[in-house]
């Protein structure tokens, strides 16, 4: 809440405080038959003053040191000290100063301490409990929303994090791909270094937004493969199909391509009898990738797997209980499905 709204609300307050108090003091008044035209307003006056300190020293001192270092057996007696001055306070006003220097008293001579101090405590109780209402009310509102700015900032330094492990796992990869074309001095080596760049503009320029258009992200996957066909005098066999329904879809950047390299990197794209099957789907809302290739012989994955492990911690903190994975393998194949509910 706004410090103006919350000074706005507490003067509302006092101003309701003051007339209901006004309205109680001269029913009680009349009811014992005083003249309470000359006395109403020294009593309301003093009794205000008490319900002010009251308030705002359980607002301002008692709450803030006792209640959020959850000293709850300190704040207990904090309550109970602070219900006592208040009823010592008013009764010194009103029943000795005030018969001292202008020769009127709130009770009657004859009432008992006792009957004073139990009357007192919910007169002076109700503005202990009402300031604590409010001050908790507060509190809690001021925490919730540091809790949820707290957490988006974990949770944008862990997805940038993750994001940032990312791009340089498959640059890596694509550097160790141009770097064999050179080394057998390939008339393919400039191409490559050509679609490295349209990728690194995307992965630079793109990849830093939270959302993109899946036309982009999957023109970017386009470039992926065709960078990886260059591998092969033959192009590869690579099925690699797309379809869907309508252009306004987005997705988060970079979320696809791990499983796609992974099929690259473990498959084998030169068996035509096998070839590598790549299908993207976005329809009625939902993304389907499908990724199968067949196992290449005597593939060792010499890596951490670090691009499929922080792509799906991406999953689970952008998509949560919004997508389904399924990675699968067998004697021969590897078999990835995801669905995303877009």
């Amino acid at each position: 809440m706004k410090l103006s709204y919350k000074i706005l609300l507490h003067i509302c307050y006092w101003l309701y405080s003051l007339g209901l108090l006004g309205v109680i003091q001269k029913v009680v008044f009349e009811h014992k038959q005083l003249d309470w035209q000359n006395m109403f307003s020294m009593f309301t006056l003093s009794y205000f003053l008490i319900a002010l300190f009251i308030f705002y020293t359980n607002y301002f001192v008692v709450l803030p040191k006792f209640f959020k270092t959850k000293k709850f057996g300190k704040l207990w007696l904090a309550w109970i000290l602070l219900l006592a001055a208040g009823i010592a306070l008013r009764f010194n006003v009103e029943e000795r100063l005030y018969r001292y220097l202008l020769g009127i008293h709130n009770y009657p001579d004859e009432t008992p301490l006792t009957y004073y101090i139990s009357d007192n405590i919910y007169f002076i109780g109700i503005y202990i409990v009402i300031s604590t209402v409010l001050w908790t009310a507060d509190f809690w509102i001021k925490s919730e929303k540091e809790k949820n700015v707290l957490q988006k900032e974990v949770f944008d330094a862990e997805l940038n994090l993750l994001k940032n492990q990312v791009n340089p796992h498959f640059l890596f990869n694509t550097l160790n791909n141009i770097y064999s074309l050179s080394f057998k001095k390939s008339d393919k080596a400039p191409e490559s270094i050509l679609k490295l760049s349209s990728l690194m503009r995307y992965m630079l320029k793109d990849s830093s937004e939270k959302k993109v258009l899946l036309s982009k992200e999957l023109d970017y996957i386009k470039d992926f493969i065709d960078l990886q066909r260059l591998r092969y005098t033959n192009g590869g066999h690579i099925n690699f199909l797309v379809s869907s329904d309508k252009e306004t879809y987005e997705i988060a950047p970079l979320l696809l391509i791990p499983f796609i390299e992974n099929g690259f990197k473990h498959g084998e794209t030169n068996n035509p009898d096998f070839p590598l099957q790549i299908s993207i789907a976005a329809e009625n809302g939902h993304l389907q990738l499908f990724v199968k290739n067949i196992k290449a012989k005597g593939n060792k994955d010499e890596s951490n797997g670090i691009g499929l492990v922080n792509v799906q911690k991406r999953l689970a903190l952008l998509y949560p209980d919004s997508h389904e994975l399924s990675i699968k393998e067998d004697e021969v194949n590897y078999i990835c499905q995801l669905t995303i509910h877009l």
